[in-house]
């Protein structure tokens, strides 16, 4: 078990996991038995050792979405000193669950 109860541990980042994981492994803590750890971003985390679990963005979607507003901005540009309403879109993550998370 690791070390204050800590059970999990969920990072920015793939690339600050790694870190994390190194750390984790410097203090005698195995991942997942000890600690599990999730990631953000899915960019490398499956070259991990073990492959981290990750939240995937659909960056495709995302920059879909931003080209379509910016088209529409410039189409239809706010009037002179108005400010501009935003517009919320969510593009739905998923976890893509991998050896550095185990059922409990």
């Amino acid at each position: 078990m690791a070390q204050d109860g800590v059970r999990a541990v969920f990072v920015a980042n793939d690339e600050m996991a790694s870190g994390v994981m190194r750390a984790m492994h410097e203090a005698g803590l195995r991942i997942p038995d000890d600690v599990a750890l999730v990631g953000f971003d899915d960019v490398s985390a499956e070259c991990l050792w073990p492959p981290l679990t990750s939240v995937r963005q659909d960056f495709r979607a995302i920059g879909e979405h931003l080209v379509t507003l910016l088209l529409e901005r410039l189409d239809n540009p706010p009037a002179q000193g108005a400010i501009p309403v935003s517009q919320a879109i969510v593009v739905p993550p998923r976890l893509i669950v991998r050896a550095s998370t185990a059922r409990r």
